[in-house]
């Protein structure tokens, strides 16, 4: 049980880093004027995934693997067979790239 707790709490942390750094919140469901924490926390994965699929393939999966997967980035260039600079260029670009989309998604 302690371990499922931490693994929770390691997800819960995770998925708030990646909101804070694409400078998001959650959006309230359709027709839910209020979400309750453990509402908003099971709608973080669908969508987190929703807007990994807004960008290409290669920015997508560095994205993934340094914010979810919280992999240092020489292991995500070894595992993409890549520079560790092409990797940060692509976690840059991916996350700025999610950023602006929110942005405008607000603004509408």
């Amino acid at each position: 049980a302690r371990n499922v707790a931490r693994e929770s709490a390691r997800a819960r942390r995770v998925e708030a880093t990646l909101l804070q750094r694409l400078g998001a919140t959650l959006p309230p469901a359709p027709g839910d004027a209020e979400l309750t924490r453990e509402e908003a926390v099971d709608a973080l994965p669908v969508a987190i995934d929703e807007a990994l699929r807004w960008l290409p393939t290669a920015q997508a999966e560095a994205v993934a693997m340094r914010v979810l997967a919280e992999l240092d980035y020489s292991e995500i260039a070894e595992r993409t067979r890549s520079t560790e600079q092409a990797v940060r260029h692509r976690v840059s670009r991916g996350l700025s790239a999610l950023r602006n989309r929110l942005k405008m998604e607000d603004a509408q």
